[in-house]
């Protein structure tokens, strides 16, 4: 996909040395590796071939998966991310992700019948509000989807907590994400700070004894709503 030529080689079960035969919208995702991508616009019978079952068993040949996806972002997103619960994000910044291939991933991730999140649990790639990505993981969340319902000073005070905001502008289907992000509820936000403080009552209890009168008197007045 990047113009040039590579020669089909023997099978391969591993990414590196693999060739991938994926969607248009697979290869924008894959755009810094374009190299290891089939060309997408060759004609159909051509492709399907390259995804017959034959071809996967017998050559390096593969078809992109949302498993092999995840496994070629080493190659796209700054080293060191994978495994990270959250990173700061700097919109296109130093090989960081921009808006619009971040726009494009949860399109991708979101708006498919089969369930793709799994694939991509140990990357941090769920946007906040606070200007960091988080990682969904493959439990409770510290990620709250409330940007619509909370007022900006209970945002401010929960997020000193360590509870981040989900920002929406980003992710067109939320609702495929409501069974991994925490409601904007009492019940939600108080399961998102015992996350955000590692299941700690005691680490939280002193968190809010730091916080101002204020944002004590802000946080209280929502839960006792």
């Amino acid at each position: 996909a990047d113009g040039g030529f590579k020669t089909v080689g023997i099978h391969s079960s591993s990414v590196k040395g693999s060739l991938f035969v994926a969607t248009s919208h697979e290869c924008e995702l894959l755009g810094g590796v374009r190299g290891i991508i089939i060309d997408p616009a060759l004609p159909a019978v051509i492709t399907d071939h390259l995804r017959s079952d034959a071809m996967a068993a017998y050559t390096n040949v593969k078809t992109l998966t949302p498993q092999l996806l995840a496994a070629c972002l080493v190659r796209v997103l700054p080293d060191g991310w994978k495994g990270l619960e959250e990173v700061q994000w700097r919109v296109g910044e130093n090989g960081q992700p921009d808006a619009v291939w971040m726009r494009l991933f949860w399109d991708y991730v979101l708006n498919e019948a089969d369930d793709r999140l799994p694939a991509f649990q140990a990357w941090p790639l769920v946007p906040t509000l606070d200007g960091t990505l988080c990682a969904l993981g493959d439990g409770d969340s510290k990620i709250v989807d409330g940007a619509s319902v909370f007022g900006e000073k209970l945002k401010a005070v929960v997020s000193r907590l360590g509870v981040r905001m989900l920002n929406p502008e980003y992710i067109s289907r939320r609702e495929r994400l409501s069974s991994l992000v925490q409601r904007p509820n009492v019940r939600g936000l108080l399961r998102a700070l015992g996350v955000a403080n590692r299941g700690s009552f005691e680490h939280l209890c002193q968190r809010i004894g730091a916080l101002p009168a204020a944002d004590k008197r802000e946080l209280r007045a929502f839960l006792l709503q």
